[in-house]
Order: C-alpha cells, then sequence, then structure tokens
C-alpha cells in the first residue's frame, strides 16, 4: 500500500488495518510456536534416530523455518509501523492545516465585525452630533422668536403706557382747566 493510499485511510480503516496485521502477527506467533514444537519434536526424532547427520540436517530445516518465519513477522511489523507513521504525520499536517485556516478565518471574521462596529459607531455619532446642533439651531431659533416677540410685546406695552401717561396728562389738563372755569365761575 502506496503513502497516497494510506492517507486517504479513514481512523476506523486505519484501526481496521491494525488490527488485521495484529491478527496476523498472532498468526505468525502461532506458527512460529509450532516451528518451535515441531523443533522440539524432531529433537525427539533425532534422538530417537540415534544419527547425528540426520538430526543435523532435521534440526537445520527447523531452524530454517523458524528464522524465515520471524524475519517475516519482523518485516511485517516494521511496514506496519512505517505505514502508521506516516498516516499519522499526514493527519497531524492535515489537522494543522485545518487548524490554521480556521484561525484565519476567525481573525477575518473578527476584523470585520470590528470594522463593521467602527463604522457603526462613527455612524451612531455623526447622527448624534447632527441631532445636537440641530436640537440647539432649533433651540437658539425658539430663543430669538421669543426675545423678538417679548421686545414687540414689551414695545407695546411702552407705546400703550406712554399713550396712557399722555391721556392722562391731558385728562388732567381738561380737568384743571375745567376747575379753572368752576373757580372762575364761583368768584
Amino acid at each position: 500500500m502506496t503513502d497516497q493510499e494510506v492517507k486517504r485511510l479513514s481512523r476506523s480503516e486505519l484501526l481496521e488495518m491494525l488490527i488485521a496485521q495484529q491478527e496476523e502477527n498472532e498468526t505468525l506467533k502461532s506458527r512460529l510456536e509450532q516451528a518451535e514444537a515441531q523443533l522440539k519434536d524432531r529433537r525427539i526424532a533425532i534422538e530417537n534416530a540415534g544419527s547425528l547427520a540426520e538430526a543435523a540436517l532435521s534440526i537445520n530445516g527447523v531452524f530454517r523455518a523458524a528464522e524465515e518465519a520471524a524475519q517475516q513477522y519482523l518485516d511485517n511489523i516494521r511496514q506496519r509501523s512505517e505505514e502508521q507513521e506516516a498516516a499519522c504525520r499526514d493527519m497531524q499536517a492535515e489537522a494543522e492545516q485545518q487548524a490554521t485556516e480556521t484561525m484565519q478565518r476567525a481573525q477575518a471574521y473578527s476584523d470585520r465585525v470590528h470594522a463593521d462596529a467602527d463604522a457603526y459607531s462613527s455612524k451612531v455619532h455623526a447622527d448624534a452630533d447632527a441631532y445636537n446642533d440641530k436640537v440647539h439651531a432649533d433651540a437658539d431659533a425658539y430663543n430669538d422668536k421669543v426675545h423678538a416677540d417679548a421686545d414687540a410685546y414689551w414695545g407695546k406695552v411702552v407705546a400703550q403706557a406712554a399713550r396712557l401717561l399722555q391721556e392722562q396728562d391731558m385728562l388732567r389738563e381738561v380737568v384743571q382747566s375745567v376747575e379753572g372755569i368752576e373757580g372762575a365761575k364761583a368768584d
């Protein structure tokens, strides 16, 4: 299996591969135990055979089979270990890439939210300043109108008071003239 194929495997598939490898290891262990049992049986056979040459030939075959089985077992373990390490490295690199992308998206979103908040805050401040200016202008205009109305009313009051005083002076003169006429008649 190539590195590309291992990278495409999901965790469950990798676990299945690991379980399969473990089962294969168990099978190889079992075969090794059988080979050792055969070796033991051959020793018995050698003892019974009585010939040193026959015993050497039997033992060589058993050792060769055991050595081949052990080498195959070790090669399998080494290959599976390398495949799993490569798969783990790939998964870690992918996770780091995803984390980096997520952080970049989060930073971009944060920047956008801050920019929107700043723009909204500036608009609210501008609207508040414009409203404040309008309220002040309206208040100044109303104040000017009230002062103008008060000044106009005061002018009317002063003019009427002046007219009343003038009329009072005229009445006084009339009363004095009438008194002067009546006083002259009485004399």
